[in-house]
């Protein structure tokens, strides 16, 4: 869910939310989309990170992209 004041556009979660389809085949829908929502945010934060498309290329592109990404989908399934 996005809320007024929030970095994150519902084209922004969808697209996270598709990349985590095709990469590890969790679906983020409903009430789970407030969950990676949750998690881009802190992401962001913990990386330093100013906008949700940096951080979408950091987990898609370059040297680490991998190792980043599924980092990124642990913090998604570890409570």
């Amino acid at each position: 869910m996005v809320t007024p004041g929030s970095a994150l556009s519902e084209a922004d979660l969808q697209r996270f939310s598709d990349l985590l389809r095709a990469r590890s085949g969790m679906e983020f829908s409903g009430p789970r989309r407030a969950d990676l929502e949750r998690v881009i945010e802190r992401t962001l934060s913990e990386l330093r990170l100013s906008t949700p498309d940096l951080l979408y290329e950091r987990l898609t592109d370059g040297p680490g992209a991998q190792a980043a990404l599924e980092a990124f989908i642990a913090s998604l399934t570890v409570p």
